[in-house]
């Protein structure tokens, strides 16, 4: 069976829901159930995303894009962006 790739958009969205599940008691197993991802995946992305909501993310990728942009070698071609 193949991995299911999250954007940082879903898993974001994610680590917010958990909290929630957190703060109506449950454990972090029963929320990990929930939200389908394993104990050490959770933790590696809210060491990742924690503090983050998705307007962050999205000014993150465009200044990440920015950067390569400027400080790109001239024989490089300029890298693609498409906000969805």
């Amino acid at each position: 069976m193949g991995r299911k790739r999250y954007t940082p958009e879903q898993i974001i969205r994610l680590l917010h829901q958990s909290e929630v599940l957190s703060s109506e008691g449950r454990n972090l197993s029963e929320i990990c159930r929930e939200i389908g991802v394993t104990v050490n995946t959770y933790y590696r992305w809210r060491k990742e995303y924690g503090g983050m909501q998705v307007s962050y993310n999205k000014s993150f990728v465009s200044l990440n894009l920015l950067i390569l942009v400027v400080f790109r070698l001239p024989e490089q071609p300029i890298p693609k962006y498409s906000e969805s």
